[in-house]
């Protein structure tokens, strides 16, 4: 597997006094050991995820502007990560049956990468790179197929569908949640995504970055240089807290408790060369 370097992050947003929110907790991933530390925050609690080992830190504004930080450092001890190949069942996570057909006819033919790059192929020949209002699987059950011209769709669009089509296929393959900052660059005002396949050892993928390049995909991170975080895993994770439950799509940045769930809180996040 491409190894990930060990990184730092803050994380700066806006939120009122008394605000309740979540942030993505710790988690030992890919040879990285995170931590988390909080300023003008009060930790009120960690729950757990229905996914694997991740948690939420359940915390309280104490003033207009909080901010995290994170420090990805090297473990003295890779975590087993067989749980990345086991998500609970999500609409997000889940191939249509006509996806399912699809993928199982795709043919290999001279693919250095067989099924899997045969259908990271067919993924990045689906979609053009962009971003708008509403997603493809807006009011779908599952991840439905796509094969007729080409579909508008960011990083999250383009690595929900490959995930959900590797998997149909057998494929072990996850969704990875976190932060990209392309060489030369320090600051990200939106969270990135990857995903990650083959449960015996590994390999990234960044079809968005492939087809913005212009390249046939290739499991090497290659396409737009620069540094990248993981904050999470999945689509779909659900936490429960006082009672109450929340379904976060993808968790890589605070979500604000509101009445109806939480909500996703713009955020500008900082990569801290001074941590490293």
């Amino acid at each position: 597997m491409i190894e990930l370097a060990p990184g730092a992050a803050r994380v700066d947003f806006e939120a009122s006094e008394g605000d309740i929110l979540l942030l993505p907790g710790p988690l030992d991933l890919f040879g990285l050991i995170s931590d988390l530390t909080i300023d003008g925050l009060e930790l009120l609690d960690m729950v757990p995820s229905n996914f694997g080992p991740q948690q939420a830190a359940v915390v309280r504004a104490q003033g207009t502007m909080p901010s995290a930080r994170y420090r990805w450092t090297r473990a003295a001890i890779e975590a087993e990560h067989g749980w990345l190949w086991h998500p609970p069942d999500h609409r997000l996570a889940r191939a249509s049956a006509e996806l399912t057909r699809q993928i199982g006819d795709l043919r290999p033919d001279s693919n250095p990468w067989g099924k899997e790059g045969a259908a990271m192929s067919h993924v990045a020949s689906s979609f053009r790179y962009g971003h708008g209002d509403d997603r493809f699987t807006d009011g779908a059950t599952a991840v439905p197929a796509l094969s007729c011209g080409l579909t508008r769709g960011s990083c999250v669009d383009i690595h929900t569908y490959a995930v959900a089509a590797l998997r149909s296929a057998g494929i072990g393959a996850a969704y990875v949640a976190g932060v990209f900052w392309p060489d030369g660059e320090t600051v990200a005002k939106d969270m990135h995504c990857w995903i990650v396949t083959g449960e015996g050892g590994g390999r990234f993928w960044d079809v968005s970055h492939d087809i913005i390049a212009g390249r046939t995909p290739q499991p090497d991170l290659l396409a737009r240089p620069g540094r990248r975080l993981p904050f999470a895993i999945g689509r779909g994770q659900c936490f429960s807290w006082r009672d109450r439950a929340f379904e976060i799509s993808h968790f890589a940045l605070p979500h604000l408790v509101t009445t109806s769930g939480a909500v996703e809180t713009a955020s500008k996040l900082t990569f801290d060369a001074d941590a490293v």
